[in-house]
C-alpha cells in the first residue's frame, strides 16, 4: 500500500510512504479495504409494520493498519519515524492511496485521520497505528479507458477536418464491457459539427442531448460525475464556455452500469460526421 501525500508524486519515492512487507514500514494488519457500510433510509407512518425502505447511502472509507517501524539502530529508527509522521501529517488537501493485491490494483483519495499513533518500542521497531478516512466510499482503477465513436450516418462524403482521434471502423455505436463493480461516471467530448447532438446509453435508455449546433471547430464535453457535473463548448483559440442551459430538460447524466453497455449517438444530421470520445474508469465497492 502507498500513499502519496498533496504535492508528492507516484513517479518519486521520496514524496510517498510506502507499506509493505518490507523495511522501513513494515505492515502487518490492514482493514477496511472491502465492502463498506451502508445506512438505509426508511421512512414510517403510525400503526404501520415495519417500514418504507427509500434508498441508501454508502458511507465514506475509513481504513486502519498497524506498522513497524524499523532501523537499522535506535536514531535510524527514530529517523524513519519522523519521516513517517512528516508525510502523514494531515492537511485539508486530499493524497492518493494506491491498494495492490494477487488480483487487482487499485486507488482512492485520502487522508490519515491523525498522525501516526505510536505505541510499543522493542529494539529498534517502533509500532504504530494509522487510520486513513476516504470521502468516496469506492475505489477506481489506477488508468482510465476510452472508447471512441466514428459517426457517419449519411453516406457519400468525407469528413471535413482532421479528427484528433484515429478509428478502427466508423460507426455511430460502441459497447462498453464495463468491468465496475458499481456505476461510473464518464467524460464525453464531442468534436465537430452537430446539430443537437444526443448520446444516449441504451442499456439504461438514458440520454443527454444539447439543444444547441456545434460548428466544426467546436467540441462539447460533457462530465456526469456526481457533485461535479458540467457541459462546456471549447474552440480554438478562444475561451471555454459553459452550456449547461443548452441541455435537453429530460436528458439525464447516465453513468455506465456493471456489464455491457450499448452507448449510441446520434448528430441530429445525416449530412454531418463527427467525432465521439468517452473516457471512464472502473470504481470498485470493495476489493
Amino acid at each position: 500500500m502507498i500513499y502519496v501525500p498533496p504535492g508528492g508524486s507516484l513517479s518519486k519515492p521520496s514524496t510517498y510512504v510506502h507499506l509493505t512487507t518490507a523495511e522501513p514500514y513494515i505492515l502487518s494488519t490492514l482493514s477496511g479495504v472491502g465492502g463498506v457500510e451502508a445506512s438505509i433510509i426508511s421512512s414510517t407512518i403510525p400503526g404501520m409494520d415495519g417500514a418504507y425502505m427509500q434508498g441508501i447511502r454508502i458511507e465514506p472509507r475509513e481504513m486502519s493498519c498497524t506498522v513497524y517501524v524499523h532501523g537499522m539502530d535506535r536514531q535510524d529508527m527514530y529517523a524513519q519515524r519522523y519521516e513517517l509522521i512528516r508525510k502523514l501529517t494531515p492537511t485539508s488537501k486530499l493524497g492518493w492511496l494506491y491498494y495492490r493485491n494477487d488480483y487487482i490494483y487499485v486507488r482512492t483519495q485520502a487522508i490519515p485521520r491523525l498522525p501516526p499513533n505510536f505505541t510499543e518500542r522493542i529494539r529498534n521497531y517502533n509500532k504504530a497505528d494509522i487510520t486513513f478516512w476516504c470521502p468516496s466510499p469506492y475505489w477506481r482503477s489506477i488508468s482510465s479507458h476510452t472508447e471512441e465513436i466514428g459517426y457517419i450516418k449519411g453516406e457519400g462524403f468525407k469528413y471535413p477536418f482532421v479528427f484528433p482521434i484515429k478509428f478502427a471502423s466508423l460507426k455511430n455505436e460502441v459497447t462498453i464491457d464495463y468491468q465496475g463493480s458499481v456505476p461510473a461516471p464518464v467524460t464525453i467530448t464531442i468534436y465537430g459539427s452537430a446539430t443537437k447532438p444526443k448520446i444516449t446509453n441504451k442499456t439504461t435508455g438514458r440520454y443527454i442531448a444539447i439543444e444547441q449546433d456545434l460548428t466544426e471547430t467546436q467540441r462539447l464535453v460533457i462530465v456526469t460525475t456526481r457533485g461535479s457535473k458540467s457541459v462546456r463548448i471549447a474552440e480554438t483559440g478562444k475561451s471555454t464556455k459553459d452550456a449547461f442551459q443548452y441541455i435537453d430538460p429530460a436528458s439525464v447524466f447516465w453513468e455506465l452500469q456493471p456489464g455491457e453497455n450499448i452507448i449510441s449517438y446520434d448528430s441530429g444530421d445525416d449530412s454531418q460526421s463527427t467525432a465521439v470520445k468517452i473516457v471512464y474508469s472502473e470504481f470498485y465497492s470493495g476489493v
